[in-house]
């Protein structure tokens, strides 16, 4: 009986067992590393034991908020909120300037919500005016205007800067500064002569100690006649804290935002690239208590 085949055949048996072995080894590996067990889900089963359930006792699984359900009542907001504090000419660094800007500035905020726009009005020198806003009239085919004097707490207000011919020498002179041309210059003019509704000269007062205004309406003089009071302390609060943050450099208020140091701004990357080190860790070293050494 010829057995030339017998030990070839031996070898390739043994090749295609080794290549089985081989190919149920990485079929056995790559099910390990995906964590399958069956269903495509990793498999994270801890032995029981005294351990593990007291650390599963004590941290539940997180439930995520549910809304109430549609026929439930809903409650409102419990907050604790603090009451407008006032201004004080402190709180603009004693500059009279920027506590009456900031009179015109909500003025000018609280006209704008309702519609008015405003127009160049104030010339070096005194010339202008404080306030010039002006505001369609829907249906009426025009517009209405307002000329305002501002003034903030207890400054003296003089009935001459309003009088019609006051009034109209600053229109003058804003048009000739190129404030408007020449056809608003006439029909603001025209207004002016006209009186209210169409045109109307106003105080404001702003308490900047306890947000209310006092808005005055004046006549042909410039002398006060009827008044209303409106409430401003939300508004002067909001932009009082806007300002804030904007004057970084605290030329207008009282103190800077909150600066984070310099050395904390940014870090060099090994590329050169730029990296933000979070806010609350320069907000956190900006206020980080020193003790003091003992002499």
């Amino acid at each position: 009986m010829d057995q030339s085949w017998l030990i070839p055949g031996l070898i390739w048996l043994m090749v295609g067992l080794s290549a089985v072995a081989i190919a149920l080894g990485v079929m056995v590996f790559a099910a390990r590393r995906m964590g399958a067990n069956g269903d495509g889900s990793s498999s994270n089963t801890k032995p029981a034991g005294p351990a593990n359930d007291d650390k599963s006792a004590r941290r539940p699984d997180p439930k995520p908020a549910r809304r109430p359900q549609a026929n439930s009542k809903p409650a409102p907001l419990k907050l604790s909120l603090r009451e407008f504090r006032g201004l004080r000419l402190a709180d603009f660094r004693d500059d009279g300037r920027a506590l009456r800007d900031f009179g015109e500035l909500v003025t000018v905020a609280t006209l704008a919500a309702e519609g008015w726009k405003k127009l160049p009005s104030k010339i070096q020198g005194g010339q202008g005016l404080d306030l010039l806003l002006v505001r369609e009239v829907r249906g009426a085919g025009g517009f209405e205007a307002r000329a305002i004097e501002m003034k903030t707490n207890n400054a003296a207000y003089d009935p001459a800067a309003m009088s019609d011919e006051r009034v109209q020498s600053a229109l003058g002179h804003l048009h000739d500064i190129g404030a408007f041309d020449e056809a608003t210059f006439e029909e603001l003019y025209r207004g002016v002569m006209q009186g209210p509704p169409y045109f109307r000269k106003e105080v404001w007062r702003h308490q900047l100690d306890s947000g209310v205004t006092t808005i005055w309406d004046l006549d042909e003089g410039g002398r006060k006649t009827t008044s209303q009071l409106r409430s401003s302390a939300h508004l002067m609060d909001a932009l009082f804290q806007m300002i804030k943050q904007l004057d970084r450099n605290a030329d207008y208020v009282d103190r800077p935002p909150v600066v984070t140091p310099a050395e904390e701004i940014s870090l060099m990357g090994s590329r050169g690239a730029k990296r933000r080190v979070s806010f609350m860790r320069g907000y956190g070293r900006a206020f980080a208590f020193t003790p003091k050494r003992r002499a």
